[in-house]
């Protein structure tokens, strides 16, 4: 099967989805995914509300970068606020048409990134007015070519919910290989097996992906990435790898090979006493009889076979009874 996610990174498929939501948590970055998107277009207007511009595009990028710093919003006490609106729209209508002569050839494409959405809501005052803005970029970016908004989320968000209603989109949702693994090995469900998708979800809403990578966001490692974007048939799902800028089918994580079990210790190796017996010890042990050890051998024949003898006294606690004693009895 063709692999998806190439063609979204590169904005090949930005005039029928203009809308990519990268869906992630706590335990897998979606930085490195970000700067590959951003480097691919020919100019960025990034709207930021929580890290640093570098954070995003390097310094050496040949890529336009129009920077709306917002996350002052709380520095200007006692004054008029912006209208921050405005200046998102005013600095998409200042993109040029044309790509500058420093850029590579062919059409230019625009992105506008917004991070984040759930902080841009607080700003707003309220899921609904972040829900408006999106569709008023939106709108705004229905005249331009390959233009597109990139909002990465981190969930769980309360506004997912409000975007699930803008058609048409394209979902990334970031994964830790450890979950995929922990599909497969522990709960025998690969990817391929018809309860992957329910058992997946059900997995990420209790955040197994962060109780499973334990430790920092998966930032160098590869990336599981669920790629859900719609089709003729309703809505097309499928599971990719992404790393360090390469893509690869989910098979390369080698999902169905068994986990490497530990060695066992030698149960021996830990003792502060020694139980191995020398040459003189061993010797003597094989002199002593064993109880039993001629059990199930045939009895010898001849002179002494049947000298054998049972002697039975008989106690109070056998019954004398007179119609059937016990003492009668021949041994």
């Amino acid at each position: 099967m063709t692999l998806l996610l190439p063609d979204i990174l590169a904005g090949k498929d930005a005039s029928k989805c203009p809308l990519v939501v990268v869906q992630h948590d706590l335990a897998q970055s979606p930085f490195p995914i970000l700067r590959q998107i951003l480097a691919a277009a020919s100019h960025v207007v990034l709207v930021r509300t929580l890290h640093p511009i570098d954070t995003f595009v390097d310094a050496t990028s040949a890529t336009a970068v129009t920077d709306i710093d917002w996350t002052g919003i709380y520095e200007h006490v006692g004054e008029q606020a912006p209208d921050r609106r405005q200046q998102l729209f005013d600095a998409i209508a200042a993109v040029p048409s044309e790509p500058s002569s420093s850029s590579s050839a062919g059409p230019r494409s625009l992105v506008v990134l917004i991070d984040s959405l759930d902080t841009v809501s607080e700003d707003l005052g309220s899921v609904a007015q972040a829900a408006r803005l999106v569709r008023d970029v939106l709108s705004a970016l229905a005249s331009i070519p390959r233009a597109r908004l990139i909002l990465p989320i981190l969930t769980p968000s309360p506004t997912l919910a409000s975007l699930s209603a803008i058609h048409p989109r394209t979902e990334l949702r970031l994964h830790a290989p450890a979950l995929l693994r922990h599909l497969a090995r522990e709960l025998m469900t690969p990817p391929e097996a018809p309860r992957f998708w329910t058992l997946l979800s059900e997995l990420v809403a209790r955040r197994e992906g962060e109780k499973l990578a334990r430790g920092a966001p998966n930032v160098h490692g590869p990336t599981v990435v669920e790629v859900v974007v719609p089709s003729r048939r309703g809505v097309l799902r499928v599971v990719e790898v992404w790393d360090d800028g390469q893509v690869t089918d989910v098979a390369t994580l080698g999902l169905n090979a068994p986990a490497k079990l530990q060695e066992p210790n030698d149960a021996m190796s830990g003792l502060s006493f020694n139980l191995s017996l020398t040459s003189e010890q061993q010797e003597a042990r094989s002199r002593v009889a064993l109880p039993y050890a001629h059990t199930g051998q045939p009895k010898p024949s001849g002179a002494g076979a049947g000298a054998g003898e049972i002697i039975y006294d008989p106690d109070s606690a056998d019954d004398f009874d007179e119609e059937d004693p016990d003492d009668d009895l021949e041994l």
